[in-house]
Order: structure tokens, then sequence, then C-alpha cells
């Protein structure tokens, strides 16, 4: 997944709680989609306008100001190389 991210560089990412500490730790906001991060339900007509609220809550968060992505750090090696 986080090679699969690198490669997307995704806005958002959802899915289970196993990958929320290590996409967050990536610098990508996350939304959990099987117990809804204590808010949701998720499901139906109204459930839509919850996720929508989460997604831009998560998004437009500013943490995400403070994190670069692993992807935009130059490498060591190729640091020292040059």
């Amino acid at each position: 997944l986080e090679k699969f991210i690198e490669k997307v560089r995704p806005d958002l990412v959802g899915s289970g709680i196993k990958e929320k500490y290590p996409v967050q730790k990536m610098g990508i906001p996350f939304r959990q989609m099987h117990s809804w991060d204590y808010s949701g339900p998720y499901h139906g007509y109204d459930g839509f306008a919850i996720f929508a609220r989460d997604m831009d809550l998560a998004i437009n968060n500013p943490v995400w100001d403070l994190f670069d992505a692993p992807w935009t750090k130059e490498a060591p090696l190729a640091a020292a190389a040059e």
C-alpha cells in the first residue's frame, strides 16, 4: 500500500484501521471506512453528507502543512553520490 500511495499520491485514503497510522505518517489524510473513526454512519443518503463533511475535514486540516511526504525528501544516498 505504501508503494501504491507513493506512486499515485492521493489526496485522501479510505481503508480499515490497520492502514490508518502508516498512511497518516506518510502525510496523507485518512478516513476509516469500517468503524467510521468516531463519525458516521456513511451509508445511505444521509450518510453521504456525513462522509462528505468528514472528507472535507480530513483533506483541509491545516496539520497536513506540517508534513513532508516521503517522496518529496531527497534520498540520502542520492545526495551523497552527487
